[in-house]
């Protein structure tokens, strides 16, 4: 009779211990296809409107998150990633009503009131957005905000004190907003933040307070970084000349002069100080404009062309003054400048006569002219837009920067200023090309969006996407079998009693010698609920412990091998975020060891002794690897782990007795136990995922 040793796979060792592990894993598997798909899809969607959102098409994004919103209406981050969107299109109202609806969902959530205070805060509701502000301060700890909390204030903290402080400067509370913005100083001092615009704003909160010699304080600070800041250098000034320090001031006037050519022509000489005077710049800037328009509204009364130049000369002589006077320090004057310049276009075409360009303008005209000569076509554009900045109405400013972008690629702000060359000169000799190539580069840019560039918070966007991207690289459920290679450093020293009890000797002094290599194959199914933790379960064949020895013609063979299956947990360390895998992890496992060997005793493989072993424990595991998602479905991982398992109690059974046929089936014990433990290298490579 030829006995090969593969008794382990008979009807004791695949029957009941293999059909419990794939049923549980059946189940887990059911499981989990079923909560993951509904996730993925969710998650896709959401994936599809952040590209949109990058694109710049923020409508388009809008819209899929529309679409997760219908899909999944009870949970918030749909909604939040909308708000988002909505702030960013500057959509406020529509915004802020998302951001109200995802914090009733979780009401828990820092991160969503951030959100509405940002809200709050650029549609100028200014008690709103410091409650959503203080409420995001006070509970940022305890709703772990950000996720890791040093034994400093984090950097959120740092920016939500920086912003409610906006908001107490725009409400007037200028005092809080001095404390909120030294507090944010400190906090961005020790995280190593950029500090200058805070150092700004309180400079501004102290000249609002008539604190001068504070706010020189800051300001010098904040200027050092951003030397060629208009309202740095202007707010600067203004301290120092309203501090007594004329000698300073009149460098910071002369600096702003420089800046903008337009204010040499009103504030120089004896009256240079009066660019400082805000108050009665903008003053006579509203007069003048308002001088214009009445000039302007008398167009439609006027019969003779005569009369229309003569309006149109006088409108413009108003407008140039307003122009001039304007100063550019907040949105208010924003707005005022904004509409002088479409007064402009009312006025110039106009004008039968047009203005010459004045001397210090044509500086840059020639310098435009050369930059585009030698293809550097970014300077060319920023210095017809200095010249624009001084003689907004300028036709071949607007003519030259539409084909300088339209070298660029950038066919939709070519368009927008090709248009308002048209708009100034309609009846000009190179209109109709000048038409045609708007058509053209209408046809070009049927697919280019121009990307929104307003998102002042892109931390918030970045927080908002966290969970989805994570997601983008993660699975739900995935199922892999592999193997691994590894060595049992167990001695089993009453194993080696037990060997020697039967009367053979070996060279080893201890069980185990050459033969302490581990081998298994290996096989799991894991469900991963949230970015960062998955369970499932185990099983595996371990083989490994064993010896052989040859007396006279006799062979002597002592073989073990277990069955393990069990439950297995998985702590990922996301040092990828999961947009990359595979990933860092922790595991444990836990689960049950079947142990099924034998005794044989054989002349010429011919067995004449048999005696099986068998015995159940418990084992763990614990361990470290990477793994994860590969490609569309292919799972992979690989780890190194140290597993523990003592079968204490080891039966026997006689199946083979040449010599007493009649003690065929005699049962008993083994004084001996069996410890499996050791460490081992897995490959796990045959794997899916989804």
């Amino acid at each position: 009779m030829i006995k090969k040793w593969y008794k382990f796979d008979n009807n004791r060792f695949a029957s009941e211990s293999l059909a419990y592990c794939f049923v549980v894993l059946f189940g887990l598997l059911v499981f989990g296809s079923y909560t993951g798909k509904a996730q993925t899809k969710y998650q896709k969607i959401c994936m599809q409107g952040f590209s949109s959102e990058d694109r710049g098409d923020l409508d388009q994004a809008i819209k899929y998150y529309s679409d997760a919103i219908v899909l999944k209406p009870a949970t918030y981050d749909a909604y939040g990633q909308r708000a988002n969107a909505y702030f960013k299109s500057e959509r406020y109202e529509e915004a802020i009503a998302d951001a109200t609806k995802a914090i009733s969902l979780n009401p828990g959530s820092v991160l969503l009131y951030h959100l509405r205070g940002n809200c709050y805060l650029e549609a100028q509701s200014f008690d709103n957005a410091i409650a959503d502000y203080s409420f995001a301060i006070s509970n940022g700890k305890e709703h772990n905000y950000t996720g890791i909390y040093p034994a400093i204030e984090n950097k959120q903290n740092c920016h939500l004190y920086f912003k409610r402080a906006k908001a107490l400067y725009y409400n007037k509370q200028f005092l809080f907003a001095i404390n909120d913005l030294s507090r944010a100083i400190n906090l961005a001092t020790q995280l190593k933040i950029q500090t200058d615009y805070m150092y700004y704003w309180r400079g501004r909160c102290n000249v609002e307070l008539e604190n001068y010699k504070e706010a020189v304080k800051d300001l010098e600070v904040s200027i050092v970084g951003f030397p060629q800041d208009v309202n740095m250098n202007y707010y600067l000034g203004l301290s120092y000349f309203k501090s007594g320090n004329n000698e300073k001031a009149k460098q910071y006037a002369l600096k702003l002069i420089d800046l903008d050519l337009s204010n040499e022509k009103y504030f120089s000489g004896d009256i240079l100080f009066s660019i400082y005077d805000l108050a009665k710049r903008r003053g006579v800037a509203l007069q003048y404009f308002s001088q214009a328009r009445e000039k302007i509204n008398d167009f439609k009364n006027v019969t003779t062309a005569y009369f229309l130049n003569l309006k149109a000369d006088e409108a413009f002589q108003y407008l140039d003054s307003a122009w001039f006077m304007a100063p550019k320090l907040n949105d208010k004057d924003a707005r005022l400048r904004d509409s002088i310049v479409e007064a402009y276009f009312v006025v110039y075409p106009k004008l039968k006569e047009k203005p010459q360009i004045p001397e210090s303008v044509r500086r840059y005209v020639v310098q435009a002219t050369s930059a585009a000569e030698e293809n550097n076509h970014n300077k060319s554009i920023g210095l017809w837009n200095k010249v624009l900045s001084i003689i907004p109405y300028y036709p071949m400013a607007f003519y030259n920067c539409a084909l300088l972008r339209e070298f660029s690629g950038n066919y939709n702000l070519a368009i927008i200023d090709m248009k308002k060359y048209l708009r100034l000169v309609p009846d000009a000799e190179d209109a109709r090309s000048a038409q045609d190539k708007i058509y053209l580069w209408e046809s070009k840019a049927t697919t280019q969006k121009t990307k929104m560039i307003n998102n002042p918070y892109p931390e918030i966007t970045a927080k908002l996407r966290e969970k989805a991207t994570q997601s983008l690289g993660m699975y739900y459920v995935s199922f892999v079998m592999g193997g691994g290679v590894g060595f049992h450093y167990g001695d089993n020293t009453s194993l080696s009693n037990y060997w020697s009890s039967l009367g053979h000797t070996a060279d080893e002094n201890k069980y185990g010698g050459n033969f302490r290599m581990a081998y298994s194959g290996d096989a799991e199914l894991m469900i991963r609920p949230v970015p960062r933790f998955s369970f499932g379960g185990f099983g595996k064949i371990m083989g490994g412990i064993g010896k052989s020895t040859t007396i006279g013609t006799e062979k002597h063979n002592l073989n073990m091998a277990s069955f393990q299956y069990g439950g297995a947990a998985r702590l990922f360390l996301t040092l990828n975020n999961m947009m990359e895998s595979p990933d860092l992890y922790l595991q444990f496992k836990y689960g049950v060891n079947k142990v099924d060997g034998y005794y044989s005793k054989s002349v010429n493989s011919i067995v004449n002794y048999c005696d099986d072993i068998t015995g159940s424990a418990p084992v763990f595991a614990i361990g470290f690897g990477f793994g994860g998602k590969v490609g569309k479905v292919s799972y992979l991982t690989m780890d190194l782990e140290y597993f523990n398992s003592t079968v204490d109690v080891l039966n026997s059974k006689v199946t083979v007795n040449d010599a007493t046929p009649s003690a065929i089936g005699t049962t008993g014990t083994i004084n001996a136990s069996a410890n499996y433990s050791g460490l081992m290298i897995r490959f796990m490579l045959l794997g899916f995922c989804f």
